[in-house]
């Protein structure tokens, strides 16, 4: 056995002489700290306080520790308890090794941060997911989210204002660099933090208060279930050990409000099965991307069917469905969940007995091929040789019988899934007292709307809306996705062709899925637009961006030939459309940040507004050669952060040529037609002229020369809204005068004192033209909001841009803010905090758009960290921006 296991495991293989005969001992906590304490001992006296040297013996130890568990876990020495608790309690270890050294070393630069009682505030490592059970495998990441029991300053000698949010946010940025750097193959561990309220556009560290709202108001089912598995693993540094337990006590208090209900949950179950059959989809989409689907079945033992994953379902569902009656399920842990599950009767024992021994097999096969080179697979391997090995080291003579024995298991898992956690029409058919099979009652209510139509379309439709039915959650939020796929549904009722795409393409109708269950406005967006329904025949959406130079050609070809206005016009209407819910899709899967969506938008604006610049000249149908004008970018559009729903701030300029007032005039008007005229196909872009010299009472037009002599002596706002201004299309050496002209403008000499007194009075406006009635904080305008940062950011660029010409780039906020950092003009501290929270605002601003917030609001307290972080950068900048509403 020796042997194989060698062969088997890279991990085993490093291990020298003595520490394979050391193996052949338990490994228990005890034994784990023991050898850290002696390799911390051996350490000299400067190092054992010191992060750095402390995660290299880490690494150290983790070596050992995977390398003792490979050889004694394959040899069968090994319980799985033995194997999950020894990696939990490495993890803990870890943890607990390196906070200490991280706050002190943080403490030297920020000071200590204190709550208003004066008392030290420590970080709650929360561990989730396998580490939260402790379940943790061998090669598993641990999933982390980071908590404080409130906020508070930071006592410190420097100049700097810090508090315990950003104290802790680079506490625990180190603490995730040092688990997962990697050295010679060596780390501690792979760390993951989205599990964190608003996933990776949240705050990296939270309060307990703005994570009990978060619960309360925007807590979704999945992270219920997330939270089943959690518990603080650290113990406290600065803390008394009371006060750190009391913060720990409310923790759970707090999580077990959020997960269990006081009454017998049913709609866990639809909960699940959707969680499941989402995470099935991903998997195969993986698989097929990958190219990794193996010829003799479903490989992957934790995602597949009857997997690990299916297991820990079953034993969760029952768990979420009957623990908030009986406090007794209220347990992490899989098998000993089983267990109790069986002793209260709401599983069979027979059942638990199997899907424990079908667990500990599918974890012990996970745990064997991650040992092979400690990677975080958990797929068995396709090579037969490779099998046949996996099949001996799990205890089986022969492959055949190995995987027979195994396809046996994994197929009584599935059964036991699909009977224990029913499919959701079925089980809402039960629950609504109707027979199976026969369509639920609410869908009856969207079918009444179908009356008027052809049996053969009430049949159609009858099957579009009970495949929605199927797909989404019985609870509040799927209710809520469900009727918006219906009202979709009632949309395209007469287009037959939509509801025979839907009926006879399940993958479409997953896509069309996903997209309405994520986000309100891409529902929406999809009624408006059923024609997009053709777009998500493409399996490749949400996967990659847009391939732009595929998209011009295209969009050339059909623009090509004599021009038909409306059918032009909707060309391009249409080619907006589906880029958009390209960008949707993308922007849906959740790992594009929104600065590289406002991107993509603002280049599909740029493209389409060239487009529409040359089909407004075709148009006009007039000889000789064209005049010189330019179109100019203001605002969102300028800046390049453009939304979903942005409009276009638009000035347009000229050569200094009377004659062609007239032409140029009337280019300008069927611009603004191909803009913004509604069509069959809709508007391309709502259009704001207002920001050329004189407004609305000024020329469409504006000559070149008229132009440089209205900004000769225009107001300070007007110039701060050159600060996001650029030229778009139309006549290149135009657009390169204007770039010039706006540099030079923005550069010359003004008094700090002037323009801080002048943007703060339009600051002052703003926030009175914006008005907040309600307790919560608009992400926008309130003071510390979005606005703050912006206007700050221009009134720099206004005061110090003759000194520091990198300021004059159109960059956008966050790269000019770290440019005032760079240069001094602002602690680079305080701006470093600043374009974290303005990044961290934009994120969360975004993810509120896409669920259907009209308005981007939310408690004051979820916002609290970067509220502060935007005032200290205002103060910094020197500006008198209002402080409340």
């Amino acid at each position: 056995m020796n042997d194989r296991v060698a062969r088997w495991s890279g991990p085993a293989r490093r291990l020298d002489v003595a520490e394979r005969t050391n193996a052949e001992q338990p490994i228990t906590p005890d034994r784990i700290a023991l050898v850290w304490r002696q390799r911390t001992l051996a350490l000299p006296p400067h190092e054992q306080h010191d992060a750095a040297a402390l995660a290299r013996e880490l690494r150290g130890l983790r070596r050992w520790l995977i390398g003792s568990l490979a050889w004694r876990d394959l040899a069968h020495d090994a319980p799985l308890a033995e194997v999950e608790t020894a990696m939990t309690h490495f993890a803990a270890l870890a943890i607990d090794a390196l906070l200490p050294a991280l706050v002190s070393e943080t403490e030297r630069r920020m000071g200590q941060p204190r709550d208003a009682e004066g008392q030290p505030i420590d970080l709650l490592v929360i561990g989730m997911g396998k580490l939260g059970a402790g379940e943790l495998n061998v090669s598993s990441d641990i999933d982390l989210v980071l908590a404080i029991p409130a906020n508070g300053p930071a006592q410190s000698t420097s100049a700097a204002n810090h508090d315990a949010l950003e104290f802790h946010a680079h506490v625990a940025d180190r603490l995730a660099t040092l688990l997962r750097t990697e050295v010679s193959r060596d780390f501690v561990f792979r760390v993951d933090t989205r599990l964190r309220p608003f996933g990776d556009v949240g705050p990296r560290v939270i309060t307990l208060d703005a994570l009990e709202h978060y619960f309360m108001a925007h807590g979704r089912f999945w992270e219920r279930c997330a939270w089943l598995k959690a518990w603080v693993v650290n113990a406290p540094v600065s803390m008394s050990a009371q006060a750190f337990s009391a913060a720990c006590q409310r923790l759970d208090e707090m999580r077990q409000a959020f997960v269990f209900r006081r009454y017998t949950d049913y709609t866990t179950i639809d909960g699940l099965r959707d969680l499941a059959a989402r995470i099935g989809e991903q998997r195969r989409a993986a698989q097929l991307k990958a190219r990794a689907t193996a010829a003799f079945g479903d490989a992957d033992v934790k995602l597949g069917r009857g997997g690990i994953r299916e297991i820990e379902f079953i034993a969760q569902g029952l768990a979420i469905t009957h623990g908030g009656r009986n406090p007794w399920l209220r347990v992490p842990a899989t098998r000993t969940l089983l267990t109790r599950l069986a002793s209260a009767g709401r599983l069979e024992a027979e059942h638990a007995a199997f899907l424990d021994r079908a667990y500990v097999l599918l974890r012990r096969i996970e745990h064997a091929v991650q040992y092979v080179a400690d990677q975080q697979t958990h797929a068995i391997p396709p090579d037969d040789a490779q099998r046949n090995e996996l099949a001996a080291l799990m205890g089986f003579e022969t492959l055949a019988g190995f995987d027979e024995s195994l396809s046996e298991i994994r197929s009584r898992v599935a059964q036991l899934f699909d009977l224990i956690l029913p499919p959701p029409l079925a089980a809402r058919s039960t629950q609504l007292g109707t027979r199976t099979g026969e369509t639920p009652s609410r869908i009856l209510t969207w079918l009444s709307a179908a009356n008027r139509e052809s049996e053969t379309t009430q049949r159609k439709l009858e099957a579009v809306l009970s495949a929605f039915d199927g797909r989404f959650a019985q609870d509040e939020a799927g209710n809520e996705a469900f009727t918006r796929a219906a009202r979709l549904a009632q949309t395209i009722m007469k287009r037959r062709t939509y509801l025979d795409l839907l009926n006879a393409h399940p993958p479409v109708m997953d896509r069309v899925t996903r997209l309405v269950q994520a986000s309100p406005f891409a529902a929406d967006y999809l009624t408006r637009h059923p024609i997009l329904l053709d777009e998500l025949i493409d399996p490749r959406i949400g996967s990659r961006g847009i391939d732009w130079v595929a998209f011009d050609a295209e969009l050339d070809v059909q623009l090509a030939g004599e021009l038909d206005t409306e059918r032009h016009m909707n060309v391009l209407r249409d080619a907006h459309h589906a880029q958009v819910l390209r960008i949707l899709a993308l922007d849906l899967e959740g790992s594009t940040p929104v600065e590289a969506i406002s991107d993509e938008l603002s280049l599909l604006a740029d493209r389409l507004l060239a487009r529409a610049l040359e089909c407004a000249w075709r148009a006009l149908k007039i000889d000789g050669p064209r005049p010189a004008l330019a179109v100019l970018g203001y605002g969102r559009l300028g800046a390049k952060e453009m939304g979903y729903a942005s409009d276009l701030d638009l000035v347009l300029i000229s050569e200094d040529a009377p004659d062609e007032v007239e032409r140029l005039t009337r280019w300008a008007q069927r611009l603004q037609s191909w803009l913004s005229l509604a069509t069959t196909s809709g508007r391309l872009f709502e259009v704001d002229l207002r920001l050329r010299p004189d407004g609305a009472a000024g020329l469409l037009v504006t000559p070149r020369g008229a132009f440089e002599r209205y900004h000769e002596t225009s107001a300070l706002w007007e110039k701060q809204a050159l600060t996001r201004a650029r030229f778009v299309t139309g006549k290149v050496a135009l657009g390169e005068w204007f770039e010039n002209w706006r540099r030079r403008t923005l550069a010359a000499l003004r008094e700090p004192e002037d323009v801080g007194r002048e943007v703060s009075a339009m600051r002052l406006r703003v926030l009175e033209g914006h008005p907040n009635k309600t307790p919560d904080f608009d992400l926008k305008h309130d003071p510390g909001g979005l606005v703050d940062m912006e206007f700050a950011v221009q009134a720099m660029v206004l005061a110090h841009a003759s000194r520091h010409a990198d300021l004059l780039d159109n960059v956008g906020t966050l790269a000019l803010a770290g440019r005032l950092g760079a240069h001094g003009l602002v602690p680079p501290a305080v701006a470093g905090a600043a374009r974290e929270g303005y990044r961290t605002l934009r994120g969360l601003q975004h993810v509120l758009r896409l669920r259907g917030a009209d308005v981007a609001r939310m408690a004051p307290i979820e916002a609290s960290g970067q509220r502060a972080a935007i005032r200290a950068f205002v103060a910094a900048c020197g500006l008198a921006f209002p402080e409340s509403r």
